[in-house]
């Protein structure tokens, strides 16, 4: 046994070993496998979100958060944009001019 490939007894994971050559040949995406784990409709969301905006940080009040976490459950921050993007539509910002 060389040097290279040896390893000590205490440090050698046994529950989770080196993969093999045969452990990447029939390794997945993980993606591939989110349905599986999550259900379809979970899945889709999870590689929508993944793939449409950037994650950003706004800060809103405790009772904010608060009150769609209740009202919503896990929808709670998809809820939160969809009202902001209704406030938009009902005040468009006037030509020339941001918010």
């Amino acid at each position: 046994m060389s040097k290279q490939n040896s390893v000590h007894p205490e440090q050698a994971d046994t529950e989770n070993p080196e993969w093999t050559d045969e452990d990447f040949k029939q390794a997945v995406p993980a993606s591939d496998m989110l349905a599986s784990i999550f259900g379809t409709q979970v899945a889709q969301k999870m590689l929508q979100e993944e793939a449409s905006e950037p994650q950003q940080t706004v800060r809103v009040s405790s009772e904010v958060v608060a009150a769609f976490r209740i009202r919503q459950g896990q929808d709670w921050e998809a809820q939160i944009n969809k009202v902001l993007k209704e406030w938009l539509k009902q005040h468009p910002a006037e030509s020339g001019r941001q918010r």
